[in-house]
């Protein structure tokens, strides 16, 4: 038995794939042909993540990989080479996988056809990255541990490939090739994989699967702890990631990545004998089908959450899920959307499959296919013969476990869609009750998804902003999920409604009502409190009569808010229940919208960032202060007719009559043309969350100030200024409060706390006149010390956190604020730099000085004498020379167990400690 498939079934796909699918089989094969007797090229570098790598020079667009250019690098865009370093680095992420999958394809092929020249290729590459693997570095990585990469699910995704290999070229024969990649590659890396744990992440469906097949590679049975724990990973993430439709969580991109993982786990346990529940295998056969039944007219799927942008669906890669998922089942969705996909009607295109990097999906052009562009997994799986490909377009629909409501119009070429509900984890974005509103090939309201996760503009495809979705006083949302608040849909109509607490207190009602040629959008909140609401409208079509003048358009100053971003703002004023028109042409295609507010409002029109992230694109956005409001807005894509508004009424004239929209605070009732009622209960939903404080002006993150049920810790003001700690008298250290932090402080990367050379600091809290005091020392053998000024040339957090330094957060009943402070060489003062978001405090000032066993920082808050009580978050991070990245860190709340990866200079407001001043 393999791990894939049995012995039997390995007879029946030698005979299908001399007869169906021997068209793949020969495609398969010539995609190796420039590898056949030649030695492979197996680096004996680690992949680096940087800004630069990648991305064109010039314009900044992804560069193509070539697996046989490692030093020069072509932008499909502007046709320029690239090179240096950074792109070389960047190179070997794609080239490792594309060469682990080659060996995959090359095992498969033998194992199906014998060819002995494409099992000798698998061999070398496998024994080949046997004798280097150890030489890898396990260092300086990004997100979890990694010898060839910088993240560990990619490591996953070599491995996954790797043992698979192995186990195909055992099947014809070869164990002892089996027996050395268990050893020195399955069975150290799988370690290393099982030490990081990911959660409910995509990226753990991956680390799973691998983690079970290089242990299966030993011969170990699904009893076994090891593929016991991982398997019962991949049924705890399809029960809890994964809704009854079979959509993941994260979002329409990540639906596919994780959903292929998830494929990996199951067809795994499966082969060795592991049962998963009805309702699991249930919810993953149901997945295979969601990325067409959300499919955008151009069939493209939506960019929601961190999708990548105008990905189409004609890819190699979804006929090859369309044509897996019909080997388990008949699905008349499936069946369409491969019906589309195999159909002639786009031309034909490179489909990179012979640059593909080991399902590190690279999206390409829209293509016209045939079975004879699918993968190697189709080779061993699909159908021999395929149904009949034809079955009903996907229709309307609301995806409850996403919080997605579709309204599809004129044959599937319409598409109306509220994004109101599930916020998608770390990647989601702040944009509850998101409107997208494309016809054919012209998107009129669009998601642009997300940038690079490396680069600055990644903040502003995360805010809300960038989005068609409400903010607050210049802030994007606060995190939460919508509700569904009701939904119709009769005589020709569709209605949906939904809420958010978008910021505290702050609850917004949006709905949408569609019509054979139009639809109608309301949002309508309310605040406990004067606020600004605004809501962006990117439409890029011009507003008619407006009185526009230069300004600038700003925002609260958050790092994800979006308005550091705006370029070229005008505004002008509207005056309450003053219709404004929008309306213009693109892609053969026209849009008419007219805007009502309830409230006098400023209209505001400016430039933000498109995609590419270099190019501009213009948008509206309508400001109103109040407690409460409404704006409502028609939208036309075709005919035309008057358009009126009153408090409580919208009335659109058709060709047919006029509908008669009437909006009251429990329903919305829409009296049609031809004298029918459609009507929305609109429901209250779960209620307002109570939150302690409201944001400071200024910043983005809410801190409340500590009360007296959260009090903890107690100092006693002195009455002149404070000292060094370690310098005052025994009975006076024992004034404030002091914290050894040590192994149970301390947030790893690669090595451990003992394998990091155990870094310890002492933490002391204290207060005088003049107000809060934080003595910080060190124990390090050598400080490292990140200049001012540098640059951080690997990701888009601050250069000052990959060396020694003190990240301090505090909150009064004042306001909050918090600080990187960093020791400057050659100087007894240490550097302060504001993190942003986080409040207007007075910025502290701080000294340093060497001790014996490293170096000390007193950093001193200014506070009024009145202040009684404070909240403290302190974070030490722990650095080595030779390192790009920092080490770990130590945590003054204690880390438990936890990662130092991705966290920048970022601390949980809720881990802060209390303090009391006597």
């Amino acid at each position: 038995m393999t791990l894939l498939l049995c012995p039997n079934s390995l007879v029946e796909r030698r005979r299908i794939a001399d007869g169906a699918l021997k068209p793949l089989r020969d495609s398969l094969a010539a995609d190796l042909a420039p590898l056949i007797g030649r030695e492979p090229y197996v680096p004996t570098g680690k992949a680096l993540l940087s800004r630069a790598g990648g991305r064109c020079d010039f314009d900044g667009r992804d560069l193509e990989f070539d697996p046989f250019s490692p030093h020069a690098h072509r932008c499909p865009a502007c046709g320029r080479l690239n090179t240096g370093r950074w792109h070389d680095g960047w190179w070997l992420y794609p080239y490792h996988l594309w060469l682990a999958e080659r060996a995959v394809h090359a095992a498969t092929l033998h194992a199906l056809a014998g060819d002995i020249r494409n099992a000798q290729l698998a061999q070398a590459i496998l024994r080949a990255y046997a004798r280097q693997y150890d030489g890898y570095p396990n260092r300086d990585n990004v997100l979890g541990p990694s010898r060839l990469f910088f993240s560990t699910y990619l490591e996953s995704l070599w491995l996954l490939h790797i043992c698979i290999a192995a186990d195909l070229l055992a099947a014809g024969g070869d164990d002892e090739t089996r027996g050395i990649v268990h050893e020195r590659i399955a069975r150290p890396s799988a370690e290393m994989i099982g030490s990081y744990h990911e959660g409910a992440s995509n990226r753990q469906a991956w680390n799973a699967a691998a983690i079970v097949a290089a242990h299966r590679l030993a011969g170990k049975s699904c009893d076994d702890e090891p593929v016991a724990a991982a398997l019962g990973d991949i049924e705890w993430l399809l029960a809890n990631a994964v809704g009854d439709d079979g959509s993941w969580f994260e979002g329409d991109n990540y639906h596919q990545f994780a959903h292929r993982g998830l494929w990996y786990g199951i067809t795994l346990g499966g082969a060795a004998g592991y049962v998963f529940q009805d309702s699991t295998i249930e919810r993953f056969n149901a997945g295979f089908a969601s990325p067409f039944r959300t499919a955008l007219p151009d069939f493209t799927y939506p960019a929601r959450k961190d999708s990548r942008y105008a990905v189409s669906l004609r890819q190699w890669r979804f006929a090859e899920s369309c044509e897996l998922g019909l080997a388990r089942g008949d699905d008349a969705t499936l069946r369409w959307a491969l019906g589309r996909l195999y159909r002639d009607d786009v031309p034909r295109d490179d489909t990179g499959r012979s640059r593909s990097s080991g399902e590190a999906e690279r999206p390409t052009a829209a293509t016209s296919l045939s079975r004879a562009d699918l993968g190697w997994k189709a080779l061993l799986f699909a159908r021999e013969a395929l149904p009949d490909l034809s079955g009903p377009a996907p229709a309307s629909i609301t995806i409850l476990s996403q919080g997605y409501t579709i309204h599809r119009r004129d044959a599937g070429t319409v598409y109306v869609a509220l994004d109101w509900g599930q916020g998608g984890g770390g990647h989601g974005h702040a944009d509850r009750l998101n409107v997208v509103f494309v016809h054919g090939r012209a998107r009129w309201l669009d998601d642009l998804g997300t940038g690079s996760y490396v680069d600055p503009s990644l903040r502003w495809y995360r805010s809300t902003l960038a989005h068609n979705a409400p903010l607050v006083d210049g802030r994007s949302q606060q995190r939460s999920d919508g509700w569904l608040a009701g939904s119709t849909s009769a005589a020709g109509f569709e209605g949906v409604a939904a809420r958010a607490e978008v910021a505290p207190g702050v609850v917004v009602m949006r709905t949408l009502v569609t019509a054979e040629s139009y639809f109608v959008d309301e949002v309508q909140w309310t605040a406990p409190r004067q606020i600004c609401f605004e809501l962006p409208i990117h439409v890029n079509v011009a507003a008619d009569g407006l009185a526009l003048r230069d300004t600038e358009l700003t925002g609260a100053g958050g790092l994800e808010d979006g308005f550091d971003f705006v370029r070229d703002a005008k505004v002008a004023t509207v005056g309450a229940g003053t219709p404004v028109r929008i309306s213009g042409d693109r892609d053969g295609q026209r849009v008419s919208g007219t805007v009502w507010v309830s409230e006098s409002a400023e209209w505001f029109t400016a430039t933000g960032p498109a995609q590419p992230a270099s190019t501009l694109l213009p948008f509206h956005l309508v400001r109103v202060h109040g407690t409460g409001g409404a704006i409502r807005t028609v939208w036309r894509w075709r005919g035309d007719g008057a358009v009126e508004f009153s408090d409580n009424e919208v009335a659109v004239g058709t060709e047919l009559g006029v509908d008669r929209h009437i909006v009251t605070p429990g329903s919305w009732v829409t009296r049609t043309h031809c004298g029918e009622v459609v009507r929305i209960e609109r429901e209250a939903g779960p209620g307002v969350v109570q939150h302690e404080s409201a944001p400071e002006p200024g910043g983005s993150v809410v801190v409340a100030a500590p009360s007296a049920a959260m009090e903890r810790y107690e100092v006693h003001r002195t009455t002149r200024h404070a000292g060094w700690f370690a310098d005052l008298p025994v009975g006076e250290r024992a004034t404030w409060a002091a914290f050894d932090l040590g192994e149970p402080n301390y947030r790893r990367t690669e090595d451990s706390w003992r394998e990091a050379g155990e870094p310890r600091a002492r933490a002391a809290i204290g207060a005088d006149a003049y107000g809060i005091v934080v003595d910080v020392a060190v124990e390090t053998p050598a400080p490292v010390f990140v200049p001012a000024g540098a640059v951080n040339p690997y990701d888009n957090e601050s250069a000052d956190i990959n060396g020694h330094g003190v990240q301090l957060y505090c909150a009064t009943a004042g306001g909050s604020g918090a600080w990187m402070v960093v020791p400057e060489a050659g100087s007894q003062s240490a550097r302060v730099r504001p993190i942003s978001g986080w409040g207007s405090r007075a910025l502290p000032s701080a000294e340093w000085r060497v001790t014996s066993g490293g170096f000390e920082v007193s950093i001193h808050i200014p506070a009024d004498a009145r202040t009684d009580r404070f909240a403290l978050g302190l974070i030490v991070n722990d650095a080595s020379p030779g390192r790009v990245r920092r080490r770990g860190q130590l945590v003054l709340s204690g880390a438990d167990g936890e990662f130092a990866y991705l966290r920048g200079d970022r601390c949980d407001t809720r881990r802060m400690l209390a303090f009391r001043i006597a």
